[in-house]
């Protein structure tokens, strides 16, 4: 018999541990509004507690790490930096941390890019599948498991992922010196049932299946916003990120944890984040049009890690230069008065009409 106090829909980040810790295997993860949420089998239950007592949400990490140092980066060879979202940072890291004989977790998308998981990397060929941004949430799987198995054996691993994946992680290996857990500055993520809905149209009206999708290329330039599908014949399709339908779902239709997220700012358990360093522009001595990163050192570990990086133009700046326009490195996306209509038309319309209602709400509000 269960009788735990797990999350809800509301409340609950996805970030799946509660599902990791439970030893009957009684926790299973469901779609409920096009977001996964566990859900128990009583049967199995034996009311231990133990994915209550894990939770991220339900008990939070008491102290974040603050922070100790800020950085404005970019990759040096700017062939690389092109194929980054933003200064080429998470790419860095990951070849240091395979350099030095460890091994990197961040999310790639599925062989049909319909979804997207995260998945183990050990080679430096095996970064391609990690580059790129997705904008909805990655599948974890048994990733904490696997995580703690390498750091049993004496990997050195590295986590590049979202605020409450980090902090998931972190409870569930505990401290150590030899994982390193970088999380992104979050707006949140939409659901995967738009992401893949605006894949199947894509495939539509190109008569091809999708192999790729980038939710950033950068098409020269790093501020472009641009939207890149590759197909499987060969053809390849550029759209403006602000104009498709898919960006209606980022802008009004993120998980409800994401509004009101535990992990933002001083409250962050990684110990490194990082993201565009929107503030740059081109009076900054660190600015480069192919793209730069903000990075925040929130430990020692992390501090340590970023000075040992190689291919680096890096530069001391502060923590104010990193949150300029940059107001999600601290503070949750407004819950938009218009969600709860949006979730209403797209589970009875679906993404391509709910997405021309909002465009005719654009032009009249």
């Amino acid at each position: 018999m269960a009788d735990n106090k797990l999350p809800g829909i509301t409340e609950c980040c996805g970030c799946e541990l509660c599902v990791n810790v439970c030893n009957k295997n009684a926790l299973s993860m469901i779609r409920q509004d096009g977001f996964f949420i566990p859900t128990v089998d009583k049967s199995l239950c034996t009311n231990c507690n133990l994915c209550v007592k894990n939770c991220i949400v339900a008990n939070p990490f008491e102290d974040g790490n603050g922070s100790k140092a800020c950085f404005g980066a970019y990759y040096d060879d700017n062939t690389e930096l092109l194929k980054s979202t933003s200064g080429g940072f998470a790419y860095a890291l990951s070849l240091y941390v395979i350099k030095s004989g460890g091994v990197v977790y961040s999310v790639s998308l599925s062989d049909d890019a319909y979804y997207a998981q995260y998945i183990r990397c050990d080679s430096t060929d095996s970064l391609s599948k990690i580059r790129g941004t997705k904008y909805f949430p990655a599948r974890k799987g048994s990733i904490y498991k696997s995580i703690k198995a390498d750091l049993t054996s004496g990997l050195l691993v590295c986590m590049i992922g979202l605020p409450c994946e980090i902090a998931a992680a972190k409870r569930y290996v505990g401290r150590t010196d030899k994982f390193i857990g970088c999380e992104l500055i979050c707006h949140g993520p939409t659901s995967e049932d738009i992401h893949k809905e605006f894949v199947l149209d894509l495939e539509k009206k190109n008569n091809s299946k999708l192999c790729q999708i980038n939710y950033r290329h950068k098409d020269g330039s790093w501020k472009n916003h641009k939207v890149k599908a590759e197909f499987v014949d060969g053809s390849a399709k550029l759209l403006d990120l602000s104009k498709t339908d898919f960006f209606t779902g980022f802008a009004y239709y993120l998980r409800n944890s994401c509004y009101k997220c535990h992990y933002k700012g001083q409250n962050s358990v990684s110990d490194i984040t990082i993201g565009d360093f929107w503030g740059a522009d081109t009076s900054s001595e660190f600015y480069n049009e192919a793209g730069v990163s903000s990075i925040v050192a929130r430990t020692e570990l992390g501090l340590r890690v970023i000075k040992s990086i190689d291919h680096l133009a890096i530069y001391d700046v502060s923590y104010e230069d990193v949150q300029k326009k940059n107001p999600r490195l601290d503070t949750s996306e407004e819950l938009p008065k218009e969600r709860k209509a949006y979730s209403f038309f797209y589970k009875f319309l679906g993404l391509k009409k709910t997405a021309k209602l909002i465009r005719f709400y654009w032009k009249i509000r």
